[in-house]
């Protein structure tokens, strides 16, 4: 829907003489302009209208209350409820500070804790989780989780991730591996000798979750994968992810001197060389949308 269309060898570490970077977790990526335009997309999926009460988890810093909050709009202002639910107070704060004046409830909790807080069932209309659900990985968790959200749930419940097994299409698996290996030379690491096995946070698929929504009594699941095709900012953004950079470039043995901070900041620098050895000025990614009736 949206477009914006090696042998290695041991060097000296490249980003010694500067600063390394702060890893900020998910802000940057958040912020980029195609990744509100990703979320307002599904939300738009969703079926949310005017008059609406919407539970929003994983709501970080707001971006995706603020696209629920466009489906509650009317001429005179919001009609409806949206509810967010995260765990980081620090990113609660900042969603409170920029949905000040819109018609929104703050929860601090994890999707773990919805058991735990005694909402009263069918409390809202739609529950919306984006870019969150991979989280949860195991699969008892998971489905418990699911639980409690059907049971909160009047109507639909929907979810949009791409950390997961369909994620790589056309190139994208191709610049994964090299992108690994270019920050691996940019830190002085020799790949072949001392590289510790990258994990893609991509653990189900859309079968996968099609099983467990089924199995917390959702009815008339269905996913689909939607294209989006990602400038070299996006995966920028995404290496100051710590968890991210954690899976893709994990600690290395007998390096303790490469901190996490270093590590993806040699990724961040390794985007772009990448993608013009790859000739690309953007890559596919899938991105996998779930949604459910509770009832």
């Amino acid at each position: 829907p949206f477009s914006t269309e090696m042998t290695p060898q041991r060097e000296a570490p490249q980003n010694v003489a500067r600063p390394a970077a702060e890893v900020v977790d998910y802000d940057p990526f958040a912020e980029l302009p195609i990744s509100r335009e990703i979320v307002r997309f599904f939300t738009q999926e969703v079926g949310i209208r005017p008059g609406n009460t919407v539970l929003d988890v994983g709501a970080g810093t707001g971006d995706s209350a603020a696209a629920i909050l466009e489906c509650l709009r009317t001429p005179t202002g919001c009609e409806g409820r949206v509810t967010l639910l995260e765990p980081e107070d620090r990113l609660l704060r900042v969603a409170q500070e920029r949905l000040k004046d819109a018609p929104v409830d703050c929860i601090q909790g994890y999707a773990q804790d919805l058991d735990e807080m005694n909402l009263e069932e069918g409390a809202f209309d739609f529950t919306v989780w984006s870019n969150g659900i991979h989280y949860v990985e195991e699969e008892e968790v998971l489905n418990e989780v699911l639980r409690s959200i059907r049971r909160c749930t009047r109507h639909r419940f929907c979810a949009w991730t791409t950390f997961m097994s369909e994620a790589y299409t056309g190139r994208t698996a191709r610049f994964a591996g090299l992108w690994v290996l270019s920050a691996y030379r940019r830190l002085g690491i020799d790949p072949k000798r001392e590289r510790t096995k990258s994990e893609s946070m991509q653990t189900r698929g859309s079968a996968e979750y099609e099983a467990v929504l089924t199995r917390a009594g959702f009815k008339d699941v269905a996913t689909r994968l939607e294209t989006f095709h990602l400038p070299p900012e996006v995966y920028e953004s995404i290496a100051r992810f710590g968890d991210y950079v954690e899976n893709a470039l994990p600690a290395i043995p007998g390096h303790p001197e490469i901190t996490l901070a270093m590590r993806s900041q040699a990724l961040v620098d390794a985007v772009r060389d990448v993608y013009k050895r790859l000739k690309v000025e953007t890559l596919p990614r899938n991105w996998l949308y779930i949604e459910a009736s509770s009832e």
